[in-house]
C-alpha cells in the first residue's frame, strides 16, 4: 500500500448503512480520545441527575401528611440529600444496618427490611449508568475500522513515452507489492492482521476447469476442452472495491482470465548458430508465434546450452493488448480483438526432479541416474520433457450498471482498452462513470502479463521447493493451475493496491521520471470520486458513530436539564393542585433545612426565609449553637433556655411536630 495515506477527519456517510446508522465521525485518536472522555462524562453526570429525578419522585410519592417513624424521616433525607444513587445505597445499606437490632433482624436478613428495596434501586441505577459509561465505548465500534481517504493528491501515474526505465521500476515495483500481498492474503480463509487494510482481504473469485480453448482449438495442448478460468464475478465498486457511494452511484466490475498450455510444435524451429564474434554454435529453439522484436522472425529464442551450464527455472512474458500498442503482434491462431493476451514461456533448464511430475508444464518423467560422490551409489531423478513449455492466458474485463438489471446494463466482456467506449452505452448517470474511469484506470497493470513481468522465477510457486537446482517436492498434476492461480491473486491485489494509491496519489513517480495526472479543474465529479475510496485499520484515526453520539448527547443532555428543574416543575404543579405537604416536605427535608429545625428545636431561634432551599438568619451576627459533649456516645446542642420557654407556649410554633413525633409513637416498624 502507498505510504502516502492521508485520511479525511470530519463526518461523513458509509453507504453500507442507511444515512442515519452509516453517519460516521472520524478523528486523530488523540481527538477522539478526548471525545470519548467527555461522552463518559456526560453520561456519569447524565446518571447523578437521573438519580434526582427519581429521587424526586420517590420522595414525593413517600411523602403523607401524618406520623411516620424515624425510618421513613431518614429515607426521606436521604432521598433529598444524597446526589448520587451509589452514596444513596451506602447511606440506605447503614440505615437498614443500623436499625437491625431494633428489629431483631439478623444481618443476613438484611434483604427483608423496608430500606433494602432503596438499596437495590439505588444500585440497579448506579449499575446501569456505570455500564452505560464503560459501554460509551460501542460508539466507536458501532462506526467500524473503515475511513476515508481525503483525495488531496488524488491522480493517476504516467510516463512520458520517452521514458521507458522509469515505468519499468514503477510497474516492477507494484508488481512485487501486490504478489507480497496476494501471497499473505490470498491464500488463507483467515485474514492475518496485515490483510486487514483494504476494503476486503481479498476480492473473491471462482475457477472453473475443463474451458473452451481461449484460442483456436488446435493450438491448446491438452484439447480444445481442457482450458482453465478464473471469474471474479460482479464485484460492487462499494461494497468489495471500497468507493463509498449510495447504490445509485455504483458500478459492478467483472476480470474474468482464461489459461491453458500451449502447443508449440507448429510453432517451434531447431537453428543452428554461432554466438556473434565467436566461433562455437549452440543450438536454438525459436518459437514463431508472431513478430515481437524489431528485426527477428521469432517471438522466442531458447538456447539449448542452457541445460548444461547448470542454470535454473528461466520465465519470460510477452503479451498483446487488443487493438494494438504492444510490440507482440500474434500469429491468427492467437490473434483475438476482445482480449489482452498473455505469453508464458517456461525454460526448465538444469532443474532435476525427485519425483515423476506429469503436470503439462513441469512435465519430467524421463529418469536419469548419476553416481553419488559420497555413497558411490546410482542416484536417480528425472528432466524435463521439454526444452520450454508455454502458457497461454487472455484477460477479459466487463463493467456493469447494476441500476440497469439485464444484458443491456452490462458491457461485453472484452479488452481493457474497449471499456471506456463500451461504458458510455450502459446507461451510467455521471457519478457511475467517473467511478468506472477510476476502475478502470486501477486495472491497467493488472493484467496476468504485468502479475509476472520484471519476476523471473520469484513468480513461481514451483520455485519456493527447489534447492540447488533439484525440484525436491513431488508436483500436481495441476501445478499449471496453481501458478495461474497465483498469477490471478497478484491481479486482483494489483487492483486493490492501485485503487487507494490513486486516491491517496502515487508515490516514487517524479523521481522516476513521471508525472502524476491529477482530475481537471472543471471536472468536480471526479474529485469526488477521488474522496470516496475507504481503507480500514490506519493507525491514529479512530471513527465514532454520529446516531451514538447523538443519542448519548440529546438523552444526557435531557436528563441533566430535567434534573435540574425536576423539583421546580413539581413545585409549580403541586401548589396548583395544592399538596402543600408534599412541596413543603421536599424543601424542609434538604439538611439545610434540617440543620434550621434542629437548631430550633434547640431553642435557637430569628432564622429568615425558612421555606427556601437555604434559610439565613435574621441577623449576620446571629451567634450559632454549641455542641455538648458531655454524653460522648449521645452529643447534643445545648439548649437555648430563654427560647425554649417560646417555644413550649403553643403547638403552633415551628418544629414542634418533628420534635414530638417520638411522642406519638412508642416504637418504630422496620
Amino acid at each position: 500500500m502507498s505510504s502516502n495515506i492521508s485520511v479525511y477527519t470530519g463526518l461523513w456517510i458509509n453507504h453500507s448503512h442507511n444515512p442515519i446508522l452509516g453517519a460516521t465521525i472520524t478523528l486523530k485518536t488523540k481527538d477522539g480520545g478526548y471525545l470519548q472522555a467527555l461522552l463518559v462524562l456526560l453520561i456519569t453526570t447524565a446518571g447523578g441527575f437521573f438519580w434526582r429525578i427519581i429521587s424526586y419522585i420517590i420522595h414525593q410519592f413517600c411523602s403523607k401528611s401524618g406520623p411516620h417513624d424515624a425510618i421513613h424521616y431518614q429515607q426521606q433525607a436521604i432521598l433529598k440529600n444524597e446526589d448520587t444513587a451509589l452514596g444513596a445505597a451506602w447511606n440506605f445499606a447503614l440505615v437498614s444496618f443500623a436499625w437491625r437490632k431494633h428489629t431483631r433482624t439478623k444481618w443476613w436478613q438484611l434483604w427483608r427490611s423496608r430500606t433494602a428495596y432503596f438499596v437495590a434501586l439505588t444500585l440497579f441505577v448506579a449499575a446501569g449508568f456505570g455500564f452505560a459509561s464503560i459501554f460509551s465505548s460501542q460508539v466507536t465500534k458501532a462506526a467500524g475500522t473503515k475511513v476515508l481517504l481525503n483525495g488531496a493528491n488524488c491522480g493517476l501515474w504516467q510516463f512520458n513515452n520517452t521514458i521507458t526505465t522509469g515505468w519499468l521500476l514503477k510497474t516492477l515495483n507494484d508488481s512485487m507489492s501486490a504478489a507480497n500481498y496476494a501471497r499473505q492474503c490470498y491464500n488463507t480463509e483467515t485474514s492475518p492482521l496485515q490483510c486487514n487494510t483494504y476494503n476486503v482481504p481479498q476480492l473473491p473469485w471462482a475457477a472453473k476447469k475443463n474451458i473452451s480453448c481461449p484460442f483456436e482449438p488446435q493450438t491448446c495442448l491438452l484439447g480444445p476442452n481442457s482450458a482453465y478460468q478464473m471469474d471474479t464475478g460482479y464485484l460492487d465498486s462499494h461494497d468489495t472495491l471500497g468507493i463509498d457511494a449510495k447504490p445509485s452511484e455504483r458500478v459492478a466490475l467483472r476480470k474474468v482470465v482464461t489459461c491453458s498450455p500451449i502447443n508449440t510444435s507448429p510453432y517451434a524451429v531447431f537453428v543452428n548458430q554461432s554466438i556473434e564474434g565467436g566461433d562455437m554454435v549452440d543450438e536454438y529453439i525459436q518459437l514463431g508465434m508472431g513478430l515481437a522484436y524489431e528485426g527477428y522472425n521469432w517471438t522466442y529464442e531458447y538456447n539449448t546450452h542452457a541445460y548444461y551450464v547448470n542454470e535454473g527455472y528461466d520465465l519470460q512474458t510477452l503479451n498483446a493488448l487488443a487493438g494494438g500498442g504492444s510490440s507482440w503482434q500474434p500469429v491468427e491462431a492467437f490473434n483475438r480483438t476482445d482480449v489482452d493476451i498473455s505469453m508464458f514461456f517456461l525454460a526448465p533448464n538444469a532443474v532435476g526432479y525427485a519425483y515423476a511430475t506429469t503436470d503439462p508444464i513441469f512435465a519430467a518423467t524421463t529418469e536419469r541416474n548419476v553416481t553419488s560422490p559420497v555413497t558411490n551409489m546410482p542416484v536417480f531423478y528425472y528432466v524435463s520433457d521439454d526444452w520450454i513449455t508455454v502458457t497461454g492466458c487472455t484477460d477479459q474485463y466487463q463493467i456493469c450498471n447494476p441500476s440497469k438489471p439485464g444484458l443491456g446494463g452490462c458491457t461485453p466482456l472484452g479488452s481493457i482498452a474497449g471499456l471506456v467506449n463500451e461504458a458510455t452505452n450502459i446507461g451510467l448517470n455521471v457519478y457511475q462513470y467517473k467511478t468506472a474511469l477510476t476502475v478502470i484506470g486501477a486495472m491497467r497493470e493488472s493484467s496476468m502479463y504485468y502479475s509476472v513481468s520484471g519476476r523471473g522465477t520469484s513468480a513461481l510457486r514451483a520455485q519456493s521447493t527447489v534447492f540447488l537446482n533439484e525440484q525436491v517436492l513431488k508436483l500436481p498434476v495441476d501445478q499449471w493451475q496453481i501458478e495461474t492461480s497465483g498469477w490471478f491473486a497478484i491481479s486482483l491485489a494489483s487492483i486493490q493496491q492501485a485503487l487507494v494509491e490513486i486516491a491517496s496519489g502515487p508515490v516514487n513517480i517524479v523521481e522516476y521520471g513521471g508525472f502524476v495526472l491529477s482530475p481537471a479543474v472543471d471536472d468536480p465529479y471526479a474529485r469526488v470520486i477521488c474522496e470516496r475510496q475507504m481503507i480500514q485499520n490506519v493507525s491514529g484515526y479512530q471513527n465514532f458513530s454520529t446516531l451514538g453520539m447523538v443519542v448519548i448527547l440529546i438523552v444526557g443532555t435531557l436528563l441533566v436539564v430535567l434534573g435540574l428543574v425536576v423539583d421546580t416543575i413539581g413545585d409549580w404543579i403541586q401548589k396548583r393542585l395544592k399538596r402543600d405537604y408534599a412541596r413543603l416536605s421536599w424543601v424542609e427535608d434538604g439538611f439545610l433545612q434540617l440543620l434550621r429545625l434542629t437548631h430550633e428545636g434547640a431553642g435557637y431561634n430569628g432564622w429568615d426565609c425558612s421555606v427556601s432551599s437555604v434559610p439565613v438568619t435574621t441577623a449576620l451576627d446571629e451567634e450559632g449553637q454549641r455542641l455538648d459533649i458531655s454524653d460522648s456516645p449521645q452529643p447534643r446542642l445545648v439548649n437555648n433556655l430563654s427560647s425554649i420557654s417560646s417555644i413550649d407556649e403553643g403547638p403552633h410554633q415551628e418544629g414542634t411536630q418533628l420534635l414530638q413525633w417520638g411522642e406519638r409513637y412508642h416504637g418504630f416498624q422496620h
